[in-house]
């Protein structure tokens, strides 16, 4: 392990500011995400969405887990970019289907 005190600091400033800006980021897209989820559905409904969120994060992380101890780590790489390159072009019409109900 390298020793932290060979890191330039200059590098460490840089990286904690991009650590900041990816972390406003996600909390401006997370404060966002759910004002449009209240604009179409009401209040009473969030705590449901927020629990069949962790549902699918906690079955995802399961998944992995079983495809990371399966294969090798190249191979898990390979059959994970497989997945994802499949599941992003569904979740991209679902949410094309959305905003087309939405706004008929």
């Amino acid at each position: 392990m390298p020793d932290p005190s060979s890191v330039p600091s200059r590098r460490v400033a840089l990286s904690a500011v991009l650590l900041g800006l990816i972390l406003g980021a996600h909390t401006a897209l997370e404060t966002a995400r759910d004002a449009m989820f209240l604009i179409e559905l009401p209040v009473t409904w969030l705590p449901l969405a927020y629990a069949s969120v962790a549902a699918a994060a906690l079955a995802t992380t399961a998944l992995v887990e079983r495809i990371r101890v399966r294969f090798a780590r190249r191979r898990s790489l390979m059959v994970l970019s497989a997945i994802l390159a499949v599941v992003a072009p569904v979740n991209g019409v679902f949410w094309w289907g959305l905003a087309r109900t939405s706004t008929a």
